[in-house]
């Protein structure tokens, strides 16, 4: 059996990371949101008469277009890393980063309501916080300068990323970044806990 020491060393060398691809092309992303988009609502609506009848349907004319798209657009792909934060610092930026509210003092975020806390800086800072940049399978730390009288604005290359890429890639980003520090750690506590209590009763009987 591990010791305790063990243990911790092997959770901190382990942490999981997930890579997304962003697009620094605005008119190829422009379309390509919009066909997202489109091949969404018609997943939504079901199969439809061509598949039944063993035509090319539209969701797979979709796809394909996207496919090209994304290859004519390999040159502007950028791949980002990003690292499960110590469950400290993410809970320091969870209490950081209250729902937020409007004048009233009111919640006016439903997605807040949901997480508890303004997901959207939450996952942002988090997203600054661990994620690199992968260039032939290189690890490239974001450039990010500290402010001086001489360079009042200096290179934070993080601010510039987002504000380039698109709405969709920058929900992909959130996405990733929720699901390695809440999402798939809730569901690795329940399966164990599951676990532990099939166990449990297997060896009572």
């Amino acid at each position: 059996m591990s010791s305790f020491a063990e243990k911790l060393a092997a959770a901190r060398a382990q942490r999981p990371s997930k890579d997304v691809q962003v697009v620094l092309d605005g008119e190829i992303t422009a379309e390509r949101d919009k066909l997202l988009e489109r091949l969404e609502a018609v997943r939504e609506a079901g199969s439809s008469p061509d598949a039944r009848l063993g035509k090319k349907t539209e969701q797979a004319e979709l796809v394909e277009r996207i496919e090209s798209l994304t290859e004519a657009a390999r040159d502007s792909i950028v791949t980002l890393r990003f690292t499960r934060l110590p469950g400290s610092e993410w809970a320091e930026l969870s209490s950081h980063y209250p729902v937020r509210t409007d004048a009233n003092g009111k919640p006016s975020v439903p997605l807040d309501l949901q997480y508890g806390y303004n997901f959207d800086a939450v996952c942002e800072e988090a997203a600054r916080r661990s994620g690199v940049r992968i260039e032939d399978d290189v690890v490239v730390e974001m450039v990010v300068e500290t402010p001086t009288k001489k360079k009042p604005n200096p290179l934070n290359e993080w601010d510039e990323l987002f504000d380039a890429i698109s709405g969709s890639d920058m929900a992909r980003i959130r996405d990733a970044i929720y699901s390695l520090n809440e999402y798939e750690p809730a569901l690795r506590v329940q399966a164990l806990v599951k676990g532990f209590g099939a166990a449990a009763g297997s060896s009572r009987n």
